[in-house]
C-alpha cells in the first residue's frame, strides 16, 4: 500500500495504491476530491443577508454577499446549517485513458528493460461520498481504478518504475511481490469467519470498467496464508463458480458480475488467527480473522448503529459517548394528526392511482384534526421523523 502523496499545497488527484489484478495488468487507484462537511450553528443575521424560499418544501436558503451559505432551520429559524464544501481538482479522465501517457520500466526484468507502454488502458470510476454544495446542487469525490494492460507479465520479486507523461504524478517505484501485495481481484469477507462456520469461501474476479469482462488465462492456485507466521496453511486449486455468460440471476436473465467469478473453498480452516488469501501470480486479499467472536462483533456494530438512530429517546452514556436529547416525543409538544389517506393512495405507500405527486399531497388533503395518541419511536430515516410501513422491517427483523 502506497502512502498518499503528501503536500499541503497540492489539491489534485492522488495515487493511493498500485497492484496487479492479473500478471499482465497493473492497477492504479487514484482518488480525487474531499468533502468538508457543513456545520450547524446559531444564525447571526447580517445586513447583507438575503433569505429566499426554495424547493417544494419552502426551505429558507441564506445568501450572503452573493454566496449561498446554507439553510435556516429550527422553529424560529435561528439555526444555520451551512452547505458542504468540495475541495480538490478532478482527474482528467481523457488524459488517464491514454496509453501513451504511461511507461513501465524495470532494471531486473528483461522484458521491461526498455520502458514499455501499455497496449490498452481501462478505467472504472465511482463516487465515494457526496457534497451538498447548494440547495439542490451536489458534487462528489471520486475514486478511479486505472488498469494498464501490458503485452508481457510482471515477474515476482522484480523491481519496476511507472512514470507518467508530463510528470502529472511522480514516478512510482515498487517491487512486485504478489505474496504480500493486495490485489483488487481477490475477494474475501472482511468480517472474517467463526471456526465452526460450515462454509468459508473467497472469490477471484475482475470487471475492468470500460474494459469489461476479464478472463483468466488459466485457473490459478490459491493459498491461505497465516499472516503472523508468514506461511501457507492451505493450498488448493481455484474453480469456476459462475461464468459471465450465465444470465440467470433474476427474472430478467441478467448477470450482475459482468465477468467470470472463480471461488476457493477453505472451510477446513478452523484455527483462530489472522489470514489472507494469496493467488499465485496475482496478489492477496485483505487480511481477515478466524475467531470465536466474529459474528458477535458484527452484531454489536449493527445494534449500536440502530441505537444511534433511535427516535423518541435521549441517547448517551453508558451506551455511547455521543449525546443527543430526546426528539419527536409527544410529551415535548409533538402532535401527529390522523389522515384519511390510505396507504395505497399515498406515494409513501403504493400510490395505486398515481395521483400523489410529492409523497405528502394526498396525506395533507385528507388531514383531520384527530390526534394520534402515543405516536413516537422507531428509527430516524435521513434525519427526519416518518413512519412509512416499510420502516417496520427493522423492528420485524430484530424480533
Amino acid at each position: 500500500m502506497l502512502q498518499p502523496l503528501s503536500s499541503s499545497a497540492y489539491d489534485g488527484p492522488r495515487i493511493a495504491n498500485i497492484n496487479t489484478v492479473a500478471p499482465h495488468i497493473l492497477a492504479i487507484t487514484i482518488r480525487s476530491g474531499t468533502v468538508v462537511y457543513g456545520k450547524q450553528m446559531a444564525y447571526v443575521a447580517q445586513s447583507n443577508d438575503t433569505i429566499k424560499s426554495a424547493g417544494r418544501y419552502k426551505s429558507l436558503v441564506l445568501d450572503r454577499d452573493g454566496r449561498k451559505l446554507g439553510t435556516l432551520a429550527g422553529r424560529d429559524r435561528s439555526i444555520l446549517h451551512t452547505f458542504d464544501d468540495m475541495r480538490g481538482k478532478p482527474l482528467d479522465t481523457r488524459w488517464a485513458d491514454t496509453p501513451t501517457h504511461y511507461r513501465l520500466q524495470s532494471p531486473d526484468d528483461g522484458e521491461f528493460e526498455e520502458a514499455r507502454r501499455p497496449v490498452r488502458v481501462h478505467r472504472k470510476s465511482k463516487p465515494t461520498n457526496l457534497a451538498r454544495i447548494g440547495y439542490w446542487d451536489f458534487e462528489a469525490p471520486v475514486v478511479h481504478q486505472i488498469y494498464l494492460e501490458f503485452d508481457h507479465k510482471l515477474k515476482g520479486g522484480r523491481s519496476y518504475a511507472l512514470s507518467f507523461a508530463g510528470k502529472v504524478f511522480p514516478t512510482l517505484r515498487f517491487k512486485h511481490d504478489p505474496f504480500t501485495r493486495r490485489s483488487e481481484s481477490v475477494h474475501v469477507s472482511h468480517l472474517g469467519f467463526h471456526p465452526d462456520d460450515p462454509v468459508k469461501r473467497g472469490y477471484l474476479s475482475m470487471w475492468l470498467g470500460n474494459g469489461g469482462r476479464h478472463r483468466l488465462e488459466t485457473l490459478s492456485t490459491f493459498h491461505v496464508v497465516d499472516v503472523d507466521a508468514k506461511r501457507t496453511v492451505i493450498k488448493e486449486l481455484i474453480s469456476l463458480a459462475k461464468s459471465a455468460t450465465q444470465r440467470n440471476e433474476d427474472a430478467y436473465a441478467r448477470n450482475y458480475n459482468g465477468t467470470d467469478v472463480y471461488s476457493f473453498d477453505f472451510t477446513g480452516l478452523d484455527q483462530p488467527g489472522t489470514y489472507r488469501i494469496y493467488v499465485e501470480g496475482i496478489g492477496c486479499s485483505y487480511p481477515f480473522t478466524v475467531g470465536a467472536t466474529i459474528w458477535r462483533d458484527a452484531f454489536i456494530v449493527a445494534a449500536r448503529g440502530l441505537y444511534h438512530q433511535r427516535s423518541g429517546i435521549a441517547i448517551g452514556p453508558p451506551f455511547t459517548t455521543y449525546e443527543r436529547p430526546r426528539a419527536f416525543h409527544p410529551d415535548d409538544g409533538l402532535r401527529v394528526y390522523q389522515s384519511g389517506c390510505p396507504l395505497m393512495d399515498s406515494a409513501n405507500g403504493l400510490n395505486r392511482l398515481g395521483t400523489d405527486r410529492d409523497n405528502f399531497g394526498n396525506l395533507l388533503r385528507q388531514a383531520t384534526t384527530q390526534i394520534v395518541a402515543n405516536a413516537w419511536g422507531g428509527y430516524f430515516d435521513a434525519g427526519d421523523w416518518d413512519r412509512r410501513i416499510q420502516h417496520l422491517n427493522a423492528t420485524r427483523l430484530l424480533l
